[in-house]
């Protein structure tokens, strides 16, 4: 399976390699896995949005973000997320 940059900046914000994290995922989120990973994302890019709207997609929702520069931007926030294993925003 595949593990996205954004997968591994969550598993290590809570302190678990991705495989740790996978499991504890199935067990605490019987039928969807990946709910966790959702949640804590979804906080993240609502943070990160906060900061920097004017990544804001055009339809409010879509793909953030959408501009090189923007998913640098991104990237950075979620590692420094990661590295202060920062769970809750």
């Amino acid at each position: 399976m595949q593990v996205t940059f954004d997968y591994m900046c969550y598993a290590h914000a809570h302190g678990r390699t991705i495989a740790e994290q996978r499991e504890l995922d199935r067990e605490q989120w019987p039928g969807g896995c990946m709910t966790g990973y959702i949640l804590w994302h979804r906080r993240r890019k609502a943070a990160f949005l906060l900061l920097w709207p004017d990544c804001q997609p055009r339809d409010g929702w879509g793909p953030a973000p959408a501009t090189a520069l923007h998913r640098e931007s991104w990237n950075k926030f979620l590692a420094a997320c990661a590295e202060r294993s920062i769970t809750s925003i």
